[in-house]
């Protein structure tokens, strides 16, 4: 047969794809997790805190440590007037020094 082609399309080439999918693989093994696993560790370190200290609700803690995670570390005016307004202000302070040390590595 002239135009008998079919042996080029029996098996397609899938290089890039496969490339591709390693690149996804290497960047989830070498980056995301340690980077998860290491947010993971902080968020429990803090939990640890405020459960020690000020005895928060499991949802209050994530909702605080958000609110740091927002402000860079520190809790707007808005969240220690509404949500966090049973907290004084030195232990907004304290509060925001701990997430500093534990999230930020230091002052």
């Amino acid at each position: 047969m002239l135009n008998d082609t079919l042996d080029l399309y029996r098996y397609f080439d899938a290089t890039k794809q496969a490339e591709f999918l390693y690149r996804c693989v290497k960047e989830t093994i070498e980056h995301t997790i340690p980077e998860e696993v290491s947010y993971l560790e902080k968020y429990d370190r803090m939990k640890q805190y405020l459960d020690n200290y000020f005895e928060m609700p499991d949802k209050t803690v994530a909702l605080l440590v958000r609110s740091l995670e927002q402000g860079n570390g520190t809790l707007s005016e808005r969240a220690k007037t509404k949500e966090f307004k049973e907290l004084s202000e030195k232990e907004v302070e304290e509060i925001q020094t701990k997430y500093s040390e534990v999230f930020m590595g230091g002052i």
